[in-house]
C-alpha cells in the first residue's frame, strides 16, 4: 500500500486525482470515515454518547457541530480520533487498497509504517490558505484547521518518502506525479 498525504490544501486530492486516471484505486481515508458514520451504527452510538445526540444527523454526523467542537479543542479532537481511527485503520487495511489518501497519516506512526511508500505533498502556507479561500472555507475554518494540523513536517515517518512541492501551477504537480507513477508501474 502507498499513501498520499500532507497537510489541508497542500494538493493531496489532486494529486490523488492524477494517480486514479492513470488507473489505480486510491481509497480517500476521509470519504471513507464519513460513510462508516453513515453506516456503522456502534460508531455512531460511540459518537453520540461522547458528543451528544446533536452530533448525529441523517448523514450519520452533524459536521458542522462536531467540526465547531473538535477544532476548537484539542482534547475534543483526540477523544474523536480515538474512536474513530481504529475503525477507520481497520476497514483501510480489509479493503488493502493500492493507495490511501489520508492527511492524517501523521498521526498514525504505526499503521505508517505498514506503507511502502508515502507521497507527501508540500506547499507554502500562503499558498494553502488561498486554495482554501478559493475553495469556500471561511478565514476562521481555515485558521483553526491549520493549527490543529500544526506542522505535520513529515519528520516521523519512516520508509521510503517522496516529497511533492505543490507551490507552483497543477499542471506542475500532475506532471511530476504521472513521473512517480511511471516509477511506480516500472518496479
Amino acid at each position: 500500500m502507498l499513501a498520499i498525504t500532507g497537510l489541508i490544501g497542500s494538493g493531496k486530492s489532486l494529486v490523488a486525482s492524477v494517480v486514479r486516471e492513470a488507473g489505480f484505486e486510491v481509497l480517500d481515508a476521509d470519504s471513507l470515515a464519513h460513510k462508516l458514520y453513515r453506516e456503522n451504527a456502534d460508531l455512531r452510538k460511540k459518537i453520540a454518547r461522547e458528543f451528544g445526540d446533536e452530533a448525529i444527523d441523517e448523514s450519520g454526523v452533524n459536521r458542522p457541530y462536531i467540526s465547531q467542537i473538535v477544532f476548537n479543542d484539542e482534547q475534543k479532537l483526540c477523544l474523536l480520533e480515538s474512536i474513530v481511527h481504529p475503525i477507520l485503520q481497520n476497514e483501510i487495511e480489509k479493503r488493502n487498497p493500492h493507495f490511501i489518501e489520508a492527511a492524517v497519516l501523521y498521526k498514525w506512526q504505526d499503521f505508517a509504517k505498514k506503507m511502502q511508500e508515502i507521497w507527501i505533498v508540500q506547499a507554502d502556507e500562503n499558498i494553502r490558505r488561498e486554495r482554501l479561500l478559493k475553495k469556500g472555507m471561511s478565514q476562521s475554518d481555515i485558521e483553526r484547521r491549520m493549527r490543529v494540523q500544526g506542522v505535520a513536517s513529515g519528520e516521523w515517518l519512516v520508509g521510503k518518502i517522496v516529497k511533492i512541492v505543490n507551490n507552483g501551477s497543477k499542471e506542475v504537480c500532475i506532471d511530476f506525479t504521472k513521473c512517480l507513477i511511471e516509477k511506480i508501474q516500472h518496479l
